[in-house]
């Protein structure tokens, strides 16, 4: 089966979110979730044992309240 969603492990700055499947920075085909902290790809989805990598730029802890 094919993994369509990713948690993060913390909040991020949305607009500084980028999305890497095997090593090349994939710019469309994927979303990111705000209710459930997620980002989920759109069809095409990465084969199976893809590398995926969702850098960003966590929110300071200020910004969390």
């Amino acid at each position: 089966t094919l993994q369509s969603s990713y948690e993060l492990s913390q909040v991020p700055e949305v607009d500084s979110i980028t999305v890497w499947v095997n090593g090349v920075e994939r710019t469309s085909g994927w979303g990111y979730a705000e209710h459930n902290n997620t980002v989920n790809f759109d069809a095409p989805l990465p084969a199976p044992g893809a590398e995926i990598a969702v850098r960003y730029t966590p929110l300071s802890p200020s910004a969390l309240h």
